[in-house]
């Protein structure tokens, strides 16, 4: 493989500056290129609608200059991470990861993990961005550097046709102020380019937090929770 892992890498101004179906091809180029197959059809509507929401909702003079990554996949397995925004806080480089649903509407199942959604059954937003997050703080070589913030983007929704529990940041189709206030709260200044390959060149490997985490929680992961 062309050893890329992402499909997009560029400032949020290019981003909201530029044709929605050059951004498209762009996207469908390098996902052949990261990926080795043709996105499917639901892939693209995906796309498709998520870029036309980030245009706008993404559009405001105080985060063009932050820099935008699409589909990053995990180094050391064959998740993807739908958006990552990169920035700088008052004291660390900064990551925001979001989850992009285009769900219009989802209501709980018997298991916290599980939801039902207009396209069918899935996991549960919040809990896919958390086992991303997790895994980044775990297994990722660069991650101990970046302050890591999980947030759900669920753009096509309003909140009444959502009947599901977030104790993370989630914002709807809607949420547009927030959002933006979202990212300039927690990122303050663009983060130099170098840093940011220095983090999607990162390596898998099984950090300390790890095997803190799993001393901490070893009577609870012998009983197989999660």
């Amino acid at each position: 493989g062309s050893g890329m892992n992402h499909i997009y890498l560029g400032t949020v101004k290019k981003f909201v500056k530029e044709n929605s179906d050059i951004i498209l091809d762009i996207f469908k180029d390098n996902f052949k290129k990261a990926y080795g197959e043709y996105p499917n059809i639901e892939q693209l509507k995906a796309w498709e609608s998520s870029i036309n929401y980030l245009k706008n909702a993404l559009d405001d003079k105080s985060i063009h200059e932050f820099t935008l990554v699409f589909e990053y996949k995990l180094p050391f397995s064959n998740e993807r991470i739908d958006l990552l925004i990169f920035g700088e806080n008052k004291t660390e480089p900064t990551i925001l990861l979001f989850e992009l649903k285009g769900w219009e509407k989802a209501t709980k199942t018997s298991s916290p993990f599980i939801v039902d959604c207009d396209l069918g059954t899935s996991i549960h937003p919040e809990y896919q961005v958390e086992n991303y997050a997790g895994k980044l703080r775990f297994s990722h070589s660069e991650a101990d550097k970046f302050n890591i913030l999980p947030a759900v983007l669920m753009y096509n929704a309003i909140p009444q046709k959502v009947n599901l529990e977030f104790k993370k940041p989630v914002f709807f189709r809607d949420d547009i102020q927030d959002f933006r206030e979202f990212i300039t709260d927690h990122l303050q200044k663009p983060l130099d380019s170098k840093t940011i390959d220095m983090f999607l060149n990162g390596q898998y490997i099984q950090s300390n937090k790890l095997f803190d985490a799993i001393k901490k929680h070893f009577e609870k992961i012998k009983k197989q929770s999660y």
